[in-house]
């Protein structure tokens, strides 16, 4: 990946993380991601499950977090586009 790229998708990561850390702020419901960790700590520390079912459970949890991340960045990314495409039909900018 060249410079820029990274730079973009670094300050791109940045500025969501802000996002989200405002939001758990205004948001307090905003707990999901440490129940998430809870559930996972949970699954870990269980002794009834069988391995292959612990690691199944733990790879479906790691899945469901990284389809969320690119949920987010997608909708952060249109988030953008559409506020330029907002301030052009205005006239703001062009």
């Amino acid at each position: 990946m060249d410079e820029r790229k990274q730079i973009a998708e670094d300050t791109l990561d940045q500025l969501i993380e802000q996002a989200l850390r405002e939001l758990d702020r205004v948001e307090p419901d905003g707990l999901a991601e440490e129940r998430m960790s809870d559930i996972s700590d949970e699954i870990r520390r269980d002794l009834r499950l069988e391995e292959t079912q612990r690691t199944l459970m733990l790879d479906y949890i790691t899945q469901l977090n990284r389809v969320a991340q690119k949920q987010r960045r997608c909708l952060y990314i249109q988030g953008a586009k559409d506020c330029v495409q907002l301030l052009r039909g205005l006239g703001v900018i062009k």
